[in-house]
């Protein structure tokens, strides 16, 4: 016998050995198993909905964006900063802040471009941003000359900056 016979031979008895050809390769539902299985797991689900704060207060991320900002505004166009991102308000340019939204939004390199003349920004580190450590009381003071608002940026993108917590220990 050569080889080309007994491989073909072995090749079309393995075919025939395995699963019988009456046996499905899945089992398939029907509709009111279907039905019935997409019921238990709703069900399962149900026990998983958020719980409802009696106090009525959201989480931060539940917050629309204009909640979580401060509008600032010359009155042709205005964008959105975080709050917390403005570092020094002047008296005199309160009137800007949390304006109403006249004109067109822009992006805040945009705004700032226009409006450099009364707006600054001011680089964080992040360390700073996150309240670990004050921005240094040299450039706070530096800040009150300036008849400008100054806006705290990372990455010449506005960033909260929290407060640094007082110890009692320290």
């Amino acid at each position: 016998m050569s080889y080309r016979v007994l491989f073909v031979l072995l090749l079309s008895l393995s075919c025939t050995f395995g699963e019988p050809a009456s046996q499905k390769a899945f089992d398939s539902l029907t509709e009111e198993q279907l039905l019935a299985l997409q019921a238990k797991r709703k069900a399962a689900y149900e026990d998983f909905k958020p719980l409802e704060e009696k106090s009525g207060r959201r989480h931060p991320s539940q917050a629309s964006l204009t909640e979580r900002s401060v509008i600032i505004s010359d009155g042709r166009s205005w964008t959105l900063v975080p709050k917390g991102a403005i570092i020094h308000l002047p008296e005199s340019l309160k009137n800007r802040v949390n304006a109403a939204k006249s004109g067109q939004l822009r992006k805040f390199p945009d705004f700032f471009r226009i409006n450099r003349g009364w707006v600054a920004v001011h680089e964080v580190t992040m360390e700073q941003a996150i309240g670990e450590k004050a921005i240094s009381q040299e450039v706070m003071d530096s800040f009150k000359y300036q008849d400008r608002i100054v806006i705290a940026t990372r990455s010449f993108c506005p960033i909260t900056v929290l407060k640094p917590e007082v110890n009692a220990t320290e």
